[in-house]
């Protein structure tokens, strides 16, 4: 609706025009980010419930204001490592603790 209103009163020669295209890359761009998010939302939701993908929703979540420097960082890529393994083995203890309850639980 909104590409089909910004063209509105186009003329054949404003299709010439860059800026015309880029326009409509800019409103096709915006708008499909606008609708993927309930639904990357959604993914990230059920993710999270299964074992072991919530640690890369939360490793994505913790990327998402990187910049392409922190990128080339190893101790970004140490720090990773270390969070992902810590959070896998906390993860495994829980499903372990789940499928096999300790005596501890027991009483």
């Amino acid at each position: 609706d909104e590409l089909r209103a910004s063209l509105e009163g186009s003329k054949p020669e404003d299709f010439l025009d860059p800026d015309t295209w880029r326009g409509m890359w800019f409103i096709i761009n915006y708008s499909l980010q606008n609708e993927t998010e309930p639904l990357r939302q959604g993914l990230a939701e059920r993710l999270a419930k299964i074992p072991g993908a919530s640690v890369l929703v939360g490793v994505r979540e913790s990327l998402a204001d990187a910049s392409p420097r922190d990128f080339l960082d190893i101790d970004t890529w140490k720090g990773l490592g270390f969070i992902i393994q810590y959070s896998l083995q906390q993860e495994l203890e829980e499903l372990r603790e789940r499928v096999q309850p300790s005596e501890k639980s027991e009483d």
